[in-house]
């Protein structure tokens, strides 16, 4: 074995294939590597059924998965299994004569433990503020069915089978990321074969593109398997001549699409195992116990789940069909007021344009059965112009307080709380001689004050942020003080009355006595608040709030100040490479007053700067 690139870790099988192609442990090893013999030809034509229950866990920002778009899922799954799923002809010269089909068939249970109707689709909704959903809870016993977890987790996995003789493992489950479920459909596949007992092609690691290894199936070369992401087909790096499968589903490539059939027969054996869980899965009494033969004919419900998301430009709902009892064979929306006004999926996404109440009604089918459901909706669409400010659309947005300011501005207005707040102030500020200010005041109750400014544009930005200076003297009770950078969008649901920034964002080092007025630069502290999304906001608002406590009457709170508040790209390094020097640079922030920085990232010698 040679190693490459690193070492080998210890195993955890496989599959993370996010929105950022990554990768991560995709499941547990119980038990060794089981060695049978070879089988003594290609498996006949018979096919394993195996019970398969789906939980699908939605909640807060994730929608569930449709019944649908669930069965679509299974199908894809079970043609890769079979072998009859499309590119098959693509699959390279070196290995189109040990194509396997595995011989599995997913088939959704319709009978629970209780002896109870199900469709084989079960939905549990989580609270998000509560953590991630508890996989265990919902799963059924695990040596009757295949359970399958789709949930917002960043890792999909699968366990390998384990003992008979060792207890029940309710955690004997495959899990599929949300992200993987619809966007990834070799993914359930390569769970299943970990489930069937099968390693990744490079042997008993989650590390692929690290060391050559072996995965102890004949047909499958030794390899240390592909990059995340890659398709190189004529791979060759472990032993020289031989051609890797880089095609192969147990692989972490790009173009996944077979099995091959020393993988088969593999999955065929621990099937047949009396000492394995996998063996009492797929025989007679337990697919007929389980529904998958001689199903029950259970009543079938609808519902239906929605999730908005506001916007200026109109209101879109992301809608999701639910069913229990049954998997529909088709069923059909109406979205009075919105569109599209029909949808025969099971997740449309429907806009409306103005506020109203509006009526959505779902209808299913199954087997005969018809299902109607219906809603009546109240949908939102709100007011770029609701704080009374005028839309923003240049930016950077600065205010230096110079000038005989004074409020309201067009752009900036005061939250009159009933006690001083904030005023503009001319006997100091940053590289300057006026700012904003708190004035000091004795605080018999806790003390808010709060001024707003925007509303702005932020989606051409690449990282929004608000900067600005505050200086500030320790007194008693001061650190119980805070400043909060308050932001929302007045267009979007999504960001409503966020505290994004809190904290004493200044110096409480030094007391510098009462009546406090600063008078050097080197007093004035810079903050900056930002977050990764807020160039989603097409109308931001944003305020900057000084909260303060009430304090003893023998204390008398300093005045708090502050300048050069800023809206627009966030300070940001740029590196130029040294070929495209001559090309310019972009210096951030643009316009800046008293700081620009530029820092050489290769190279040596002096760097030319010239600011026109």
């Amino acid at each position: 074995m040679s190693i490459r690139r690193g070492a080998l870790l210890p195993f955890l099988a496989v599959l993370f294939i996010g929105p950022v192609r990554a990768q991560a442990p995709c499941g547990t090893q119980q038990t060794g590597f089981v060695h049978y013999p070879p089988a003594s030809g290609a498996r006949g034509g018979g096919v394993e059924l195996i019970p398969t229950v789906v939980h699908v866990h939605y909640g807060g920002m994730v929608q569930p998965v449709g019944p649908l778009t669930v069965e679509a899922i299974i199908d894809t799954c079970n043609r890769m299994l079979h072998a009859a799923n499309a590119g098959l002809a693509d699959v390279v010269p070196d290995f189109q004569g040990v194509v396997g089909d595995a011989g599995l068939e997913l088939r959704l249970a319709t009978i629970d433990g209780n002896g109870q109707c199900m469709s084989g689709i079960q939905y549990h909704p989580y609270d998000p503020d509560l953590g991630p959903p508890n996989t265990l809870t919902a799963t059924l016993n695990t040596r009757n069915y295949l359970n399958i977890h789709i949930l917002p987790a960043q890792n999909s996995f699968a366990v390998f089978p384990g003992l008979v003789s060792a207890p029940v493992d309710m955690g004997d489950v495959i899990v599929l990321s949300t992200y993987d479920a619809l966007f990834r459909p070799d993914v359930l596949a390569h769970e299943v074969g970990h489930w069937g007992g099968l390693y990744h092609t490079w042997g008993n690691t989650n590390a692929s593109d690290v060391a050559c290894g072996d995965d102890y199936i004949a047909d499958t070369p030794e390899t240390a398997g592909s990059p995340v992401g890659s398709c190189d087909t004529g791979l060759s790096e472990c032993t020289p001549g031989v051609v890797e499968n880089v095609q192969n589903v147990m692989d972490y490539s790009e173009c996944r699409l077979m099995f091959t059939q020393g993988q088969a027969d593999h999955v065929q054996a621990v099937l047949a195992d009396t000492t394995r869980v996998r063996h009492a899965i797929h025989l007679a009494a337990n697919l007929l116990a389980t529904g998958v033969t001689n199903p029950p004919t259970c009543a079938l419900q609808g519902g239906i789940y929605h999730r908005r998301f506001e916007n200026c430009a109109g209101t879109t709902v992301e809608f999701t069909a639910l069913a229990t009892g049954g998997v529909p064979d088709s069923l059909r929306w109406t979205f009075t007021g919105g569109t599209p006004t029909t949808s025969a999926q099971d997740a449309p996404d429907v806009l409306y344009t103005a506020t109203g109440s509006y009526d959505v009604q779902l209808v299913l089918w199954h087997q005969g059965q018809a299902v109607a459901v219906q809603n009546s909706l109240a949908v939102n669409v709100p007011n770029a112009n609701a704080n009374g400010l005028p839309l923003v659309t240049t930016l950077p947005f600065t205010e230096d307080f110079e000038n005989g300011f004074g409020f309201p501005q067009p752009h900036m207005v005061l939250v009159d709380d009933g006690t001083p707040t904030w005023e503009p102030f001319s006997g100091a500020g940053f590289a300057s001689s006026n700012c904003l200010r708190v004035p000091a005041e004795a605080l018999t109750a806790n003390d808010t004050s709060v001024f707003l400014f925007g509303n702005c544009d932020l989606s051409g930005l690449v990282q929004p942020a608000v900067r600005f200076r505050v200086a500030a003297s320790y007194y008693p009770f001061s650190s119980f003080a805070t400043v909060e950078v308050l932001f929302r969008d007045l267009c979007s649901s999504i960001f409503t009355g966020n505290v994004w920034y809190v904290g004493p964002l200044y110096d409480w080092a030094t007391d510098h006595g009462p009546n406090y007025v600063p008078q050097a630069d080197s007093e004035w502290h810079e903050v900056v608040a930002t977050f990764p999304v807020w160039n989603l906001a097409t109308s931001a608002e944003f305020g900057v709030r000084l909260r303060r406590p009430s304090v003893p009457g023998s204390y008398t709170p300093e005045a708090f100040y502050l300048d050069d508040l800023y809206v627009g790209e966030a300070d940001m390094a740029t590196a130029v490479p040294e070929m495209q020097a001559s090309g310019g640079l972009l210096l951030m922030p643009n316009p800046a007053r008293d700081r620009v920085r530029v820092q050489r990232t290769s190279g040596s010698g002096p760097a030319h700067l010239e600011v026109l």
